[in-house]
């Protein structure tokens, strides 16, 4: 759905920067003459890329050189966002497995039951008692969520443990 709205943005937006430029190079026989409603077109050029930059980039981590932990978002390698996960309080870390159905996407109108097995292996930061759980990231590998606890354990001296809130400790 995001790659037809940048397929849509982009088209249109090219097409209003096209005219821009006929104008502005005065071409003979073209006399448009521009309303709000051009420019308000000719901004979906820049956000076009905005949305291209979203398509092509994923989610992952960072651990900086003085073990400050990020949510990173990450185009090609390089990292261009970033966001720091709070540890006040974090002792513990672990992983929640879940299992979920999803439908096909073009088949969902001839045949709404078809649907799919989903598993998803989210990674959260725990306190003590597990009473306060914040979201860090999410694999469907469950092989690659197990290294990314080990590589975090490694670095942040965090414990391993299965999710076990207790309330009344």
């Amino acid at each position: 759905m995001l790659a037809l709205v940048f397929l849509a943005t982009f088209t249109i937006g090219s097409y209003m920067f096209l005219l821009l430029m006929f104008k502005l190079l005065k071409v003979p026989d073209y006399d448009y003459e521009f309303t709000g409603i051009f420019y308000f077109f000719l901004l979906f050029l820049p956000f076009s890329f905005f949305i291209l930059l979203i398509l092509l980039s994923k989610d992952g981590i960072l651990i900086t050189d003085d073990k400050a932990l990020y949510k990173a978002k990450f185009i090609f390698g390089k990292n261009w966002f970033k966001q720091k996960a709070d540890l006040n309080g974090i002792t513990d870390i672990t992983i929640l497995s879940l299992k979920g159905t999803q439908n096909f996407a073009l088949f969902t109108f001839a045949l709404p039951d078809k649907k799919y097995e989903v598993y998803n292996n989210d990674i959260y930061l725990l306190n003590h008692n597990h009473t306060i759980k914040r979201f860090l990231i999410s694999t469907r590998d469950k092989k690659l969520a197990e290294k990314t606890i080990n590589e975090i354990n490694e670095i942040l001296n965090l414990n391993y443990k299965p999710y076990n809130p207790r309330f009344y400790d």
